[in-house]
């Protein structure tokens, strides 16, 4: 199963990255990891703010102060509180897709798109990168505790055994296609120089 997803996530990312190019590709996983720094810092931050708003609201529409019990209800709310810390998906979730898509967003409005044909497969490249990275986190981040679906225990397999691999893929995507960008850049280059050198000799000459 584990084959089975990383081949189709591969696929598609690569097909996206083929699109964007190697610039953006490259762009978006230091965007990628910034929102994975963000969540691991301040994802803790959000879950309390929001259990914190959740439970004015709820104290206002119980009666509030104004409560006959209102010591009670404040002690049976934080006892119950909305999205529980230890299994905050629902709002970690959700920050997480909000901050991809606004890696990719950026990327695109900031960074200069696939030109040529080597630009496109070494974008293609990186987004295999891109890619394994919005996996693990998806699956990290997004599943709901494995013990409501039994049938997720897969996936939290998968999750596991790509965060064993993570830093070595993320480092080898980016050392690769920074690498192969760079011979391409000194090809183009080398050409350049040789097509300008020729017109010149031949005019010594004559």
């Amino acid at each position: 199963m584990e084959v089975y997803v990383l081949g189709a996530v591969g696929l598609v990312f690569a097909a996206i990255g083929f699109q964007r190019g190697w610039l953006r590709e490259v762009a978006t996983i230091g965007g990628l990891l910034a929102s994975w720094l963000f969540i691991v810092v301040v994802g803790p931050l959000l879950v309390w703010l929001v259990n914190r708003v959740a439970m004015m609201i709820r104290f206002l529409f119980a009666g509030g102060f104004d409560s006959s019990a209102a010591d009670a209800l404040l002690r049976h709310l934080r006892e119950s509180p909305l999205v529980n810390p230890a299994e905050p998906t629902a709002v970690v979730g959700v920050a997480l897709i909000a901050l991809v898509a606004a890696a990719y967003l950026a990327s695109n409005r900031w960074v200069e798109g696939a030109g040529a044909l080597n630009g496109r497969i070494l974008g293609a490249l990186a987004a295999l990168a891109n890619g394994y990275l919005v996996l693990y986190l998806a699956l990290r981040y997004l599943l709901p505790p494995q013990g409501s679906f039994p049938v997720l225990h897969g996936l939290t397999q998968v999750a596991n055994a790509l965060g064993s691999f993570l830093p070595t893929a993320l480092l080898g995507g980016v050392i690769v296609t920074i690498g192969l960008a760079l011979l391409s850049t000194r090809g183009a280059v080398t050409r350049g120089g040789g097509r300008a050198t020729r017109p010149r000799a031949r005019a010594q000459s004559a």
